[in-house]
């Protein structure tokens, strides 16, 4: 799964303006180095000499100037997607499906393992033509329908959506902020392109912390794209920064929570840089009632 963030000027990219980050999963970096051959085949990845890693899957890293550790990360409660909290429902252990899945692993529906983890091995095979033992169709439709229910439920609720924003915090305010840089400083030679290759326990919190998840697993290979429309001296000093975003390819720039009331009519697919730029502000961080920042925010996990 891709998270990243561009500026426009993609013809002039050289190694010295990109920037990749993975995780401690070596999988990240070779999903990275599938995906510039794809993007920009002409750039040597190995001549890159910005290759960073993370060891953490909310991809920060303490040189961003932003802390790192929060309660929600230590507590596991978002690190495997948001299914864990749907799946403690005793609406969804009750389903036939449940117990179809736990026959075929010979368990009980008390014994099984979380199923996201059970789902994360069964697509690598199915999606790869490497069906075999009990990863029949009908398993992974089991699988999957009950992984997805399971997502709707947590989602939906508040606790969800604020510990996915506490979760996200340093990486949207890693985005911001390199967005705002760039574009008071649109003509000179910065980092023009960024790709953070994380896991589907990045995606989506991300997307939910943005306003735009349903509780969906991620798609395989799947892909959020922050793009900046930084104006030039041409364009004269009314024109403002603003951004654009990609879920797997759709716009879902009106959909996003911090823009949904600034959104422009003349340009509905883009949103004031300043909107998403005082979205990720710390001093103004809205996790929850009484809170007066992300440190504070962090202290009052909601369980």
């Amino acid at each position: 799964m891709h998270v990243y963030d561009c500026c426009l000027d993609l013809l002039i990219l050289s190694c010295v303006q990109i920037l990749i980050r993975g995780t401690d999963k070596s999988r990240t970096f070779q999903s990275a180095v599938a995906f510039m051959h794809g993007f920009a085949p002409e750039v040597d990845i190995c001549r890159i000499p910005a290759l960073e890693m993370a060891e953490n899957n909310t991809l920060c890293i303490k040189q961003t100037g932003h802390q790192c550790a929060c309660a929600v990360i230590k507590s596991g409660l978002l690190n495997s997607f948001s299914v864990p909290a749907g799946l403690r429902s005793s609406m969804i252990r009750s389903r036939p499906a449940v117990h179809r899945i736990a026959a075929r692993l010979g368990a009980t529906a008390g014994e099984l393992p979380q199923l996201n983890h059970v789902f994360d091995v069964v697509m690598t095979h199915y999606c790869h033509g490497m069906v075999a033992g009990c990863f029949e169709p009908l398993f992974v439709r089991d699988v999957y329908d009950i992984i997805s229910e399971a997502g709707h439920l947590a989602v939906s609720g508040q606790a969800h959506r604020h510990i996915a924003r506490l979760k996200i915090q340093p990486l949207l305010y890693e985005i911001a902020h390199r967005m705002n840089h760039q574009s008071h400083f649109a003509n000179t030679l910065l980092t023009k392109f960024v790709l953070y290759s994380g896991h589907d326990s990045t995606i989506e919190p991300l997307a939910a912390a943005i306003g735009i998840s349903n509780g969906d697993w991620p798609k395989y290979a799947s892909r959020l794209v922050f793009e900046l429309y930084a104006p030039t001296k041409e364009a004269g000093l009314g024109m403002k920064a603003s951004i654009r975003v990609l879920h797997d390819g759709k716009d879902v720039t009106q959909q996003l929570s911090f823009c949904k009331d600034v959104i422009s009519n003349v340009a509905p697919s883009v949103c004031p840089l300043k909107a998403f730029f005082d979205f990720v502000n710390d001093k103004k961080f809205s996790g929850g009632p009484g809170e007066n920042g992300y440190s504070e925010a962090c202290k009052n996990l909601i369980s």
